[in-house]
């Protein structure tokens, strides 16, 4: 006798808790699936019927736990949506409201109409913006298999961005490989798009971590075009965390050149905006009266800004004012900044100046910049291992289907990669119980 359910399919933030789980019925349909916010708590509840279309009430919640957005739905077909409130802040308000017209304009629309491409395209993005993500990645799936099946030369263009929006949907409950997987086929698809670049690029450093990976593709764009702001804010912060401060400086002031630019085709949402990163990036290069004017313009703008508060913890940390230190500190962990940014570099800080000194002598701290990291990344031929504490060891290369495609032992940190296809690979490297993880992205 077959089970009523199956286990769910889950997926976790980098903190550990859990994104997004999907429920299957008896026959292997999907039956409901729930995501949930970073912090922890339900984010969206959605049901579906034996076809697996939307059916029934379906819901989002806010991160203070409020219910923000309901929807009624009838095999697939919208009924009514209902938004309790907005969550807006003082660079993005008007993109919000716009985009909410968007979604209800189109809310009722048939996505498997191949005369509603455009409007479904609306629809979809209008959804991500609003951080509905669910239907947002769904509208954007349908969107891509209508495109595919297509297969006309002058789809690519759309096509690519479908595959763009489609990774950036997934990177909402942080199915990584995914979501450079679209990323990285937008690019093949049209790589004359700086777009495309960029949105692998600022992925894999704001995000991911991976700042020098990200870099990359991100001084791509700037070859074509210097003066792009979301390329030099993005490069700003990534050196920043590379502590090189003296270019977070220089590449976040291009970023400033056109301020208004970022907020007009920006979400607004980021935490980690220009003036945040400028802020620390004055203090670590001897500006700090400027530094502390911008992250409280940065908290002013948005007083959720959790790496704002932690940033002038740190610049309050570096002048000796402890208790001052403490509070913003102590503030930022209020806003979850552990759960958000889940970095062991903060547990230290937060120690070093809320602790007693003997207590706060204790407390371990390995920069970004002193981690082991592959480089080049994008490869080509060959991938090279900084910063492991041997020059020979056994290697493992996975594709994004967890396959083993090859393994072997490095050559003085050096390992071959020349005839890989293109796309993403996972390798993992270890000796006398030392073990590291990577991704490798190859060209």
């Amino acid at each position: 006798m077959a089970s009523p359910y199956w286990l769910p399919e889950k997926t976790f933030y980098k903190n550990g808790l859990p994104s997004k789980e999907v429920w299957y019925d008896g026959n292997k349909k999907i039956d409901s699936i729930k995501t949930y916010l970073i912090a922890g708590g339900i984010m969206e509840l959605f049901y579906f019927d034996e076809n697996e279309k939307f059916h029934g009430k379906c819901s989002q919640y806010s991160a203070e736990h409020k219910l923000k957005t309901t929807w009624d739905y009838s095999h697939g077909k919208l009924l009514n949506r209902t938004d309790n409130f907005l969550e807006f802040n003082l660079n993005n308000k008007s993109i919000i409201e716009r985009d909410l017209a968007t979604a209800v304009k189109y809310g009722q629309i048939d996505g498997g109409n191949p005369d509603n491409l455009n409007a479904l395209f609306s629809r979809a993005s209008a959804l991500g913006t609003l951080g509905n993500g669910i239907l947002s990645l769904n509208d954007f799936l349908l969107l891509k298999d209508i495109y595919e099946k297509r297969k006309q030369p002058r789809d690519s263009v759309v096509l690519a961005e479908v595959y763009s929006r489609v990774g950036s949907a997934y990177a909402i409950y942080n199915e990584s490989d995914k979501s450079i997987h679209y990323r990285l086929l937008a690019i093949k698809t049209n790589p004359n798009e700086t777009r495309h670049w960029y949105n692998l690029g600022s992925y894999l450093s704001l995000n991911q971590r991976n700042f020098r990976e990200g870099m990359y593709y991100l001084k791509e764009v700037l070859k074509k075009h210097p003066k792009h702001n979301f390329a030099n804010w993005a490069l700003g912060a990534s050196y920043l965390e590379l502590e090189q401060y003296d270019l977070a400086l220089k590449y976040v002031n291009l970023a400033f050149d056109n301020e208004a630019f970022l907020y007009k085709y920006g979400t607004g949402k980021s935490e980690n905006d220009i003036r945040t990163v400028r802020g620390l990036a004055y203090h670590k290069t001897g500006e700090s009266e400027l530094g502390i004017a911008d992250l409280n313009e940065a908290i002013r703008i948005n007083v959720k800004n959790a790496i704002a508060h932690a940033y002038l913890g740190i610049v309050y940390s570096d002048l000796g004012q402890k208790q001052k230190a403490c509070e913003y500190f102590q503030k930022a962990r209020e806003l979850e900044y552990e759960k958000k940014y889940p970095y062991k570099e903060f547990q230290s800080l937060i120690e070093k100046v809320c602790l007693s000194e003997e207590a706060s002598e204790n407390v371990p701290f390995i920069a970004v910049k002193d981690l082991p990291y592959i480089a080049p990344n994008p490869a080509t031929d060959f991938v090279e291992v900084f910063k492991f504490p041997f020059l020979n060891f056994h290697y493992q290369i996975f594709n994004i289907n967890s396959q083993l495609m090859r393994e072997g032992n490095s050559i003085e940190t050096k390992i071959k990669v020349d005839d890989l296809p293109t796309g993403l690979y996972i390798l993992t490297i270890n000796k006398e119980g030392k073990r590291e993880t990577f991704r490798l992205l190859k060209h």
